[in-house]
C-alpha cells in the first residue's frame, strides 16, 4: 500500500500497484484484489505494513544528499529487521546494477518526482513514481518495482501508460520509466495508445462495482477484530 492516501473527495482511492494487480487479475481473482483494496482502505495506511518503505526512503535520501550509491546497502540495512535483510540485499544489488548500466554515465542529479492522479468514474489512482533525475538535456522519471515476482511486460505497459495519463500533461522532455529493480531492467514508455485508456476505464468501472460490494464486509471483519 502506498503512502499519501488522501485523494479527490467522494472517490475510491487506489494505489497504482494495486490497480495494476486488479487489471491483470483474472476472473474471481479480481474479487480477491478488490477485497484487499477495500480492507486496506478501511484500515488506513500504516508504515508498519509498508514492507519496502525503508528501502524507498533510504534510496531517496541517498540521492537527495548526493551520496554515492555504493553506500546504499549501509543506509538500507541500518536497523532493518533480521527477516528483511536478505530481501533488501537483493534489492540493493539490483539497484546498483541498474544505476551503473542505465544512469551513471549521464551525470544525472535528483529532482523532485512529479505526482498525479488518474480519475475514471469513482476510481482515483495515485501515480507517484519514487525517483526523478535530470541533466541539461532531459528528465527521467522512474517508478520502482520492488516485489519478488518479476515485472511482466503487460504490467510494465500498464504502469507506463498510467504514468503517461497522470504525469505527461504537466511535464515536457521527460522519459517515463518503470524499473524492475531485482533484475536491473528498465522499461521506458513509448507512443501513447488511446485504446489502452479505454480498456483501463472499463477495468476501473469493474473495480468500483466490486469494491462497493466488498467494502462493507471488509469493514465488518475489521470491527470484529478490534
Amino acid at each position: 500500500m502506498d503512502e499519501n492516501t488522501s485523494g479527490p473527495a467522494t472517490t475510491i482511492v487506489v494505489g497504482l500497484s494495486r490497480f495494476v494487480d486488479f487489471v491483470l487479475a483474472t476472473r474471481a481473482k479480481k474479487v480477491s484484489v478488490a477485497r484487499q483494496i477495500a480492507s486496506e482502505t478501511a484500515r488506513g495506511y500504516s508504515q508498519g505494513r509498508d514492507y519496502y518503505l525503508r528501502f524507498r526512503r533510504a534510496l531517496g535520501k541517498l540521492h537527495r544528499d548526493g551520496t554515492s550509491v555504493e553506500h546504499l546497502e549501509g543506509r538500507v540495512l541500518a536497523s532493518a529487521s533480521a527477516s528483511r535483510v536478505l530481501n533488501y540485499q537483493h534489492l540493493v544489488r539490483g539497484y546498483l546494477r541498474l544505476w551503473h548500466t542505465q544512469f551513471s554515465e549521464f551525470e544525472f542529479s535528483q529532482v523532485d518526482s512529479p505526482r498525479g492522479w488518474w480519475l475514471s468514474g469513482a476510481i482515483s489512482v495515485r501515480v507517484n513514481p519514487e525517483l526523478a533525475f535530470s541533466n541539461d538535456k532531459q528528465v527521467v522519471v522512474v517508478k520502482l518495482h520492488l516485489r519478488q515476482e518479476p515485472l511482466s511486460p503487460d504490467a510494465a505497459g500498464i504502469y507506463l501508460h498510467m504514468m503517461q495519463l497522470a504525469l505527461q500533461p504537466y511535464i515536457k522532455n521527460t522519459s517515463l520509466c518503470v524499473a524492475d529493480v531485482r533484475v536491473a531492467k528498465l522499461h521506458e514508455a513509448t507512443a501513447f495508445d488511446d485504446r489502452l485508456t479505454l480498456w483501463l476505464r472499463g477495468e476501473a468501472a469493474s473495480l468500483a462495482e466490486i469494491y462497493r460490494s466488498c467494502s462493507v464486509s471488509a469493514l465488518e471483519v475489521i470491527t470484529k477484530q478490534v
